[in-house]
Formats: C-alpha cells, sequence, structure tokens
C-alpha cells in the first residue's frame, strides 16, 4: 500500500462513526437484519445491538469465556469490543486500527462505557508482526475484506492465536473492489423495478458511474439530460458554482446550462422504462477507499490454506445490499402490511437466485480454529 492509499483510507475511516442501531442501511434495517441472522443460524427470532456478537458468543464460545487475550483488528471506534466486554468475552482486549481518528474514538468510548479493559493501537494490519501464541481470540469484524497482503496477515493470525484459539470473522466475500458480474447487475436492476417508485431510485435519476464524479463530468451528464429533454438527477446544477481549477469551458457550459434552465422547461418521457437504475461502481469504491473489498474473493481460500478447522455460515447480500438505497430504508415501514409483505418478497427473490444458483452468496460468517 503506497502512502497516498494509507492517507486515504485513515481519512475515510477516521470520521464521526455512524450510530450502530440506527436502521439506515442493509446491515441495521431491522427486517433485513433478522434475515441475516436467519441466514447465519437458521433461528427465526428479532434481533437487537449486537445480535451477532451475542449468538457467536453463545454457539461457539458459552464453554471458553471468559478468555484471557482477545484480538480485535480493524477494530474502527470500537463497538464489536464494547458488546463483547458487555457479555463478558474477554479479560483483556486490544483492538488495532489503521486510522488514529477512529482508535481516539475508540477509546473514548470504551471509556465512557466504563471498560478499562480494552486498550486500543495504531498499527497496519498489512505489514503487522504479531506475537505467537498470546491470543485465545481473534475478531475480525469487517476487518478482512479491507487487507491487501491477505496471505500475511492470515499468517500472523494464525502464529498469534493460543492452540485451540479461535478466529471470528464477519465478511464481505463477494467480487473484488464490487465489481459485479453482468448477470449479478442485470438481477438488482430488475429486482429494483419490482419495488414501487415511491421506495427506491428511478430511472431519471440514473447516472453512468464515468459521469458522477468530478463535478465538472457530472455537470456535463446535467447538461445533455437538459438538451434531450429528460428530467434532472438529484445534483443541483442551479445551485452549483464553478471553481478556480475548472478549465475555462466547464465555466461557460454551466452558465449556458443556467440559462438554458430558466426558459426551456423539462418534461419527463411517457413511455416504459425498464433500462438501467443502479450499475456497479468499483473505480468509484477505488477512488474512496483503495482497501474496500480489496481482495474480498480471496478471503475464503486463503484461510482454508491455513486453517483446517472451519465453520463457513453464508448471509447472502447479493441482491438486496446494492438494490435497496436509503429511500428505501427511510420510507418503508416494517410495521404496515403491505411494506412488510414487500420486504419478504424481495428477500425470497434473493434466497431463490442463490439456492438455484444464478447467483452465489457475498457475505461470511467464519469460525476458524487452530489446531490444539
Amino acid at each position: 500500500m503506497n502512502n497516498k492509499d494509507a492517507i486515504k483510507i485513515t481519512q475515510h475511516w477516521g470520521g464521526a462513526s455512524p450510530d450502530p442501531d440506527l436502521p439506515n442501511c442493509f446491515y441495521t434495517f431491522p427486517p433485513i437484519r433478522d434475515y441475516l441472522f436467519n441466514c447465519i443460524s437458521g433461528k427465526v427470532e428479532k434481533t437487537g445491538r449486537g445480535w451477532c456478537e451475542r449468538w457467536t458468543v453463545e454457539t461457539y464460545l458459552s464453554d471458553k469465556i471468559p478468555v484471557a487475550e482477545c484480538l480485535s483488528l480493524c477494530c474502527g471506534f470500537g463497538e464489536a469490543e464494547r458488546v463483547l466486554a458487555d457479555l463478558g468475552v474477554f479479560l483483556h482486549c486490544t483492538g488495532i486500527d489503521l486510522s488514529p481518528g477512529a482508535i481516539e474514538g475508540a477509546r473514548a468510548r470504551a471509556r465512557e462505557a466504563g471498560h478499562s479493559n480494552i486498550d486500543y493501537r495504531v498499527a497496519d494490519l498489512n505489514i503487522i508482526e504479531l506475537e505467537s501464541e498470546k491470543y485465545d481470540l481473534v475478531w475480525a469484524n469487517g476487518a478482512l475484506h479491507h487487507i491487501l497482503n491477505l496471505e500475511h496477515v492470515v499468517s500472523q493470525i494464525y502464529k498469534a492465536l493460543k492452540p485451540g484459539g479461535i478466529l471470528v470473522c464477519n465478511e464481505y466475500v463477494g467480487p473484488k473492489h464490487m465489481k459485479l458480474p453482468f448477470r449479478q447487475v442485470e438481477i438488482i436492476n430488475s429486482v429494483i423495478h419490482l419495488i414501487p417508485p415511491k421506495y427506491r431510485r428511478t430511472e431519471e435519476e440514473f447516472v453512468p458511474v464515468y459521469f458522477r464524479y468530478p463535478v465538472w463530468r457530472r455537470a456535463l451528464f446535467e447538461f445533455y439530460r437538459l438538451l434531450t429533454f429528460q428530467a434532472g438527477g438529484i445534483l443541483d446544477i442551479d445551485s452549483l458554482q464553478p471553481k478556480p481549477s475548472w478549465p475555462i469551458y466547464m465555466t461557460w457550459l454551466l452558465d449556458l446550462y443556467k440559462a438554458i434552465r430558466r426558459r426551456v422547461p423539462v418534461r419527463k418521457k411517457a413511455s416504459f422504462h425498464y433500462g438501467k437504475v443502479w450499475d456497479e461502481c468499483s473505480q468509484m469504491i477505488k477512488s474512496m477507499d483503495p482497501s474496500e473489498s480489496v481482495r474480498s474473493d480471496e478471503i475464503i481460500p486463503i484461510l482454508k490454506n491455513r486453517f483446517r478447522d472451519m465453520d463457513i455460515r453464508y448471509y447472502n447480500g447479493s441482491i438486496l445490499l446494492y438494490a435497496l438505497d436509503q429511500k428505501f430504508f427511510k420510507e418503508c415501514d416494517p410495521n404496515r402490511r403491505e411494506d412488510k409483505a414487500l420486504i419478504e418478497l424481495l428477500i425470497d427473490i434473493e434466497r431463490t437466485m442463490i439456492d438455484v444458483g444464478e447467483l452465489s452468496s457475498d457475505h461470511a460468517h467464519i469460525i476458524a480454529r487452530k489446531e490444539p
């Protein structure tokens, strides 16, 4: 990893941490969270904060806790360690993350929660050297899919575990940088079209990946939409102001766009729309966070090369992670009968497409044990 990428990653993950209980994404929306729990455990129960940690502890660690030493990788703002501490999992825990901002946030939150047995430090897992046979438990919650030097970190984890020690991984294991194959993109778009428009993005809002960033390229795309009398997207061109770094022709085009907008009404086309509503955006993901899913599709094979005893439970997400957006999570009310039925339909479609082999699961809960 070069210095430029390292800086970008630390800045990306060093901002304010999200509230883990906010129902605002695929992983935290209550009905989807219950679905993920069912995929992993086979149980039908209502879940809450720390559901995955709690089930993992009850299923695999109940006769081993409290362990003497626990290591948490890519700990972020320390949510997993605080949940594990509340469950009495360890006597002492060390959390590691590349981002100094996240580490400072984790320390502050641990102090606020009264957990004095959690220590944090900044480290790059791609080059880290861990002490031999120090830890009873290594927790990697969404960690390994951010590691470029996977062989090294898996080797270090194995070395650092005591005989009989356990590695817990909860990972995205889909395509590298989320560069999805055509068939998966096709199915995702088909499912989005089944969702009522009030809950989803529309074709009029779709912007090809190439034109999303930088802002001047997005402005060009909006200008094209204007000239072809199509409805604009979510970018507010009217309030956009030129930047000194823009080429002069971009400033002229922006002024021309605003002049046309004042005189020409934009109208929507009345026709059947079955085109793209969503597209894979691996290049955009790489530009925002070069570590995101950097070798995600290799995690399980590399773990299998090191650990002989593994329990892998897949929990899907191959459609719904991409098809459902903030508008859906904001507007869809699982307490309404019709919305509940819609959610169940979408879950059934994802399950079925994976069961018949059209898609593979993009997430896995993994337990790996070192030989005694």
